[in-house]
């Protein structure tokens, strides 16, 4: 498997018959720790992108921290990250992740990792991203902007979800995979999306659901299965 806007199969779960979905995930369903079969199937987890890539954020915030701490270390890139930060921590809440979707989106130029990098797959952290001219990058690119300059003023619990794109959604996106930052706002959770503003996961019907990375790894989600219809009592 891979995060990126190109190839992603579900090796999904089902839950059993008449179980509720109870859960504060995005979408509202259940998810689940990931299985050696899933480990053998999808790349990502196989060569274990996810945590190596954590290290690698972190790094940026060091790089970040000094440059606030000494100008002179400072490079184009941690200043443009610096900016967007600043003027997002001006704002709170939905009209925060709105004024930084659109900025984001704005500023940094979709383009695919085989015309930027000549490789099928590459993931970039933020000041990757920055560092050059123009800003370039694919979907999972713009999540880790996006997380990154709300991990820096205060926002924490933001996740990364890899999604499938339903067939209902408008071409050329059908079938396709993608990612997106969900950031919980008031109860609800709100969809970061390089393709579309700002909306609710609830809003996102052409979406499905697949995996979830966060601080604490990687989790799959289980398919939601319908309550089992009550049996029907024949009339006397």
């Amino acid at each position: 498997m891979r995060l990126s806007c190109s190839l992603l199969l579900a090796a999904l779960c089902v839950l059993p018959a008449g179980a509720q979905a109870q859960t504060t995930e995005p979408f509202g369903l259940r998810t689940t720790s990931v299985t050696n079969t899933d480990v053998r199937k999808y790349e990502f987890l196989k060569q274990k992108l996810w945590p190596r890539f954590r290290r690698q954020m972190d790094a940026d915030e060091n790089k970040v921290f000094a440059c606030e701490q000494v100008p002179q270390l400072c490079t184009p890139a941690t200043t443009w990250f610096l900016q967007l930060a600043r003027a997002a921590s001006l704002m709170h809440g939905v009209a925060q992740l709105e004024w930084l979707s659109f900025e984001v989106r704005r500023q940094v130029t979709y383009t695919s990792d085989k015309v930027l990098w000549g490789e099928i797959e590459h993931w970039s952290p933020a000041l990757e991203t920055l560092g050059r001219r123009w800003a370039r990058g694919d979907c999972e690119d713009y999540v880790f902007l996006w997380k990154a300059i709300l991990e820096k003023v205060g926002v924490k619990d933001s996740l990364v979800l890899a999604v499938r794109v339903l067939p209902r959604h408008p071409q050329p996106f059908i079938n396709d995979s993608h990612a997106v930052l969900a950031v919980p706002v008031g109860g609800s959770w709100y969809l970061l999306d390089n393709r579309l503003p700002v909306r609710k996961d609830t809003q996102a019907r052409d979406y499905k659901p697949l995996f979830i990375l966060d601080d604490n790894g990687v989790r799959k989600y289980l398919p939601h299965v319908p309550p089992a219809a009550e049996p029907k009592i024949a009339a006397r």
